[in-house]
């Protein structure tokens, strides 16, 4: 029998940078701390919550991490158990949530009433991307209401960095825009991605569109933020360490600027560049009115919204914010933020408008 996720395990939650999560930091155990966070990582690649039937134990040995998980019906007459070990943590636990899922983990993980029935939502993302935040909220019953305030860009890159890639240790992703536009310009090159190349992911969306585009990552943060990834691939890189940062125009420097600063020889590739769509300002200004809800994925949505907003955003609209860096971006241009996504991913934005909406049982 396996226990559930992170269970026996006691979290500090404290302000990052303060003298509490110092204090914290000095007491961590980091085998216990990598153990949760992948028992924690698979439950959410899992979608399930509190109330799922999923148990998971992870254990350091070595440099190894072995994880095991096992997903049950209501009844537990119906138990699918899998199994990995190896280095690299993302990788171990994709691969256990893949084997469950294809033993049939998805229909085993049934989640209380969570519908969204009766409410409007607001996806700004650019057209080529909102797929997948339109299926998800749609499929908890909510109606979309498609207002891009973005299009994405290319930009020509020179061929000889493309030739040269091999001379690098690691290519870093931030997006999966940056993913699609790496694999593009490398096609139009007639050029392979050099298998011997590291990569490192922000997360785990952009993990799996670099793994669809031939570009499987080794390395991904436990939190998907430029920050955190800095520190990850601080730990993982030789020193001296040449990386190539594939990423949109006007992103924030922070990335690059910590990993100079750890002695890395960063080189910024930036590959597109997001950019308001023609029709943006009379799109919000019909849509605007009739939604209950605004979602935001990135920093660059919230700009362009703000900058095309034909007015206030009405008091009865919440906005809903992938993460933390987003939300200090829609702050900062003057949004009243209600929501901000727990995991930065496109599920954790559609759990976290989920449980918004969920009454607390007293």
């Amino acid at each position: 029998m396996l226990p559930a996720p992170g269970q026996g395990a006691l979290a500090i939650q404290a302000v990052e940078g303060s003298e509490a999560a110092r204090l914290a930091g000095a007491i961590d155990d980091p085998g216990t701390s990598r153990a949760v966070h992948a028992e924690r990582a698979l439950l959410r690649r899992l979608g399930g919550g509190c109330l799922s039937a999923l148990g998971a134990y992870a254990i350091v040995d070595g440099d190894d991490l072995m994880l095991e998980a096992v997903v049950l019906d209501e009844a537990g007459a119906t138990v699918i158990r899998a199994q990995a070990r190896g280095l690299h943590d993302a990788d171990i636990v994709e691969e256990v949530a893949a084997s469950l899922e294809s033993q049939g983990a998805s229909r085993l993980l049934t989640r209380p009433d969570t519908s969204l029935a009766g409410l409007r939502i607001m996806v700004t993302r650019a057209d080529s991307q909102a797929a997948a935040l339109v299926e998800a909220l749609e499929a908890r019953g909510a109606t979309t209401v498609r207002c891009p305030v973005i299009a994405i860009e290319p930009i020509a890159v020179d061929p000889a960095v493309l030739r040269d890639l091999a001379r690098y240790d690691w290519v870093v992703l931030t997006s999966a825009n940056g993913v699609d536009r790496l694999r593009d310009l490398l096609r139009e090159a007639h050029r392979d991605f050099p298998a011997d190349l590291k990569v490192a992911a922000i997360g785990p969306e952009t993990a799996a569109r670099a793994r669809e585009a031939g570009m499987p990552p080794t390395l991904v943060p436990q939190r998907y933020i430029a920050e955190e990834l800095a520190d990850a691939l601080s730990a993982a890189m030789s020193p001296g360490a040449r990386i190539l940062l594939a990423r949109a125009a006007g992103a924030r420097d922070v990335l690059p600027e910590q990993l100079r600063t750890r002695g890395a020889q960063v080189d910024v590739l930036e590959t597109y560049r997001a950019v308001p769509p023609a029709d943006v300002r009379p799109g919000l200004a019909a849509c605007l009115p009739n939604v209950d809800l605004v979602t935001f994925t990135s920093s660059s949505t919230v700009r362009h919204f703000v900058d095309a907003m034909p007015g206030p955003v009405p008091d009865q609209v919440r906005v809903a914010c992938i993460g933390p860096i987003t939300a200090q971006t829609a702050r900062e241009l003057g949004l009243r933020v209600d929501i901000i996504a727990q995991e930065y991913t496109t599920r954790g934005l559609v759990d976290a408008i989920v449980r918004s909406r969920t009454p607390i049982p007293a």
